[in-house]
C-alpha cells in the first residue's frame, strides 16, 4: 500500500497547482505520476477513483525528451531523497509573449523540470502545452470541446490528478489518485 498524496495546498500562487506527501515508511515508494486533461471551460471535471481511468483517459505529464507513455522506468517526480513531508507544484504561469514551459518544482532540492504533454510530435518528442504544436481531438489528453474552444480562441482548463506510485518485486504499485485542481488556462504561449 502507497501513502496517497494530500491536498491541494490552497492560498498558492495563481497559476499554480501544489500538494505535498510523504514518503516514510514506504520502502517501495519511489514517486508520483502526474495526469492531465485539457477540458473546455463549461465541461463538469472527470471523476477518476482508480489509476487505469487516468492512463485511459488523461495524459501523462512528461519531463522534455522522448514521448514513451508504455514505460515508466522512474516516476515523473522522484521521492526516493526526498524530505518527507514534502512539496510538489505545477507552473503554469507561463504567457503568450514568452516562450516559457510550464515547469514542477519540488521542495526537497529547489530544482525545476520543464514538462510537456504526452502527445508526441513528428520527431517522437513530446508536445509542448502551446497552440504551435496543435492541439488535436484524437488524442486522449484532450476533450472535443477544449479543441473547439483553441480554434474559436476561447480559454479552456486544466485538470491534474496525481497517483503514488512504487514498484515492490518487480510489479507496479499505484496509490490512490487525488485531485490536485483545475487551472483556466486564458494565455496559451506560442499563440
Amino acid at each position: 500500500m502507497l501513502p496517497t498524496p494530500f491536498g491541494p495546498l490552497v492560498g498558492v500562487t495563481p497559476g499554480v497547482l501544489s500538494f505535498q506527501g510523504s514518503a516514510s515508511g514506504y520502502p517501495v515508494m519511489l514517486g508520483y505520476e502526474i495526469y492531465y486533461k485539457l477540458i473546455g471551460i463549461t465541461e463538469s471535471t472527470p471523476d477518476v477513483l482508480h489509476h487505469d481511468e487516468l492512463r485511459a483517459d488523461f495524459g501523462r505529464i512528461f519531463p522534455i525528451g522522448g514521448c514513451d507513455s508504455e514505460d515508466i522506468v522512474f516516476p515523473l517526480v522522484n521521492v526516493t531523497n526526498a524530505d518527507s513531508p514534502h512539496t510538489v507544484s505545477l507552473d503554469f504561469t507561463f504567457s503568450s509573449e514568452t516562450d516559457s514551459e510550464p515547469n514542477l518544482g519540488f521542495s526537497w532540492s529547489g530544482e525545476l523540470t520543464t514538462i510537456r504533454r504526452s502527445v508526441s510530435d513528428d520527431l517522437g518528442f513530446c508536445r509542448r502545452f502551446s497552440t504551435t504544436d496543435g492541439y488535436e481531438g484524437n488524442s486522449n489528453d484532450i476533450t472535443a470541446g477544449a479543441v473547439l474552444a483553441i480554434a474559436e480562441g476561447s480559454l479552456i482548463d486544466l485538470v491534474v490528478y496525481v497517483v503514488s506510485y512504487g514498484r515492490d518485486k518487480g510489479t507496479d504499485i499505484y496509490g490512490a489518485p487525488l485531485l490536485v485542481g483545475r487551472l483556466r488556462l486564458d494565455d496559451l504561449p506560442y499563440g
